[in-house]
């Protein structure tokens, strides 16, 4: 059912991370699409409580203007990607997987260290930091980077830390999540500082369908950069 966007101190078992970038025409399908055929559909398996979807808000760059947040019950990459393939194979079959989910890149992501806080009831704003995603081999530690970046002062009661399993795509891939009940506006400016604005820079990604996506081979190569700071604003929030 719909719901307020709520993020609780603590962070789901596992998150899976979606980006998503269709194309302009096509937006009122695709939100029609996760609402009302994918969202249901997702949660009927059992796997996945809820579904807080967001649209990229501020600036810098981006290679996805859609951010879904699935929350769920897997243990590790493997036992994920057990369950999802069957159950996407199946959807597929009847038809209730559409093209216009254009997905840019997906990633399970769990835990890393404890985040104390308040729960955030109402979520305004959403602001994600990324290490670059295009280098994940070779990234410090989660723990390492999260001390470097200088994220434990960032301005947020309500914040989660995930990274990928090293059993799965591999270690790497960390994603800072700060949930704030303020506006896009107000948050935007409290990181003024921080990062640089935009999300990371997307490595080619394969989807379980074997559809290979990646960058635009014409567009420039950004600079790297340890933390990319992004604001999204909440489309919907769903739950089982």
């Amino acid at each position: 059912m719909l719901e307020p966007v709520r993020f609780d101190p603590a962070p789901p078992r596992c998150l899976f991370v979606v980006l998503a970038d269709p194309p302009a025409e096509r937006e009122l399908e695709f939100h029609r699409w996760y609402d009302t055929v994918h969202g249901p559909d997702a949660f009927a398996g059992g796997s996945f409580t809820a579904l807080h979807r967001f649209r990229a808000a501020g600036g810098g760059r981006h290679d996805a203007r859609f951010l879904a947040l699935w929350e769920g019950r897997f243990g590790s990459e493997a036992e994920a990607s057990v369950s999802m393939r069957a159950g996407g194979a199946a959807l597929r079959e009847s038809g209730r997987i559409s093209d216009v989910v254009s997905v840019r890149f997906a990633i399970m992501l769990f835990p890393a260290l404890p985040m104390a806080g308040a729960p955030c009831d109402d979520v305004h704003a959403l602001t994600t930091v990324q290490n670059d995603w295009r280098h994940a081999a070779t990234a410090p530690p989660v723990s390492s980077w999260w001390d470097a970046t200088g994220l434990d002062a960032a301005p947020a009661t309500t914040r989660w830390l995930a990274t990928s399993d090293p059993g799965g795509r591999g270690p790497g891939f960390h994603l800072a999540l700060f949930a704030a009940s303020g506006s896009v506006d107000e948050v935007v400016a409290s990181w003024r500082d921080i990062g640089t604005p935009g999300s990371s820079p997307l490595p080619p990604y394969q989807t379980m369908f074997g559809e290979l996506r990646g960058p635009d081979p014409s567009a420039p190569e950004p600079e790297p950069s340890p933390a990319w700071v992004t604001h999204w604003e909440p489309v919907i929030s769903l739950r089982s």
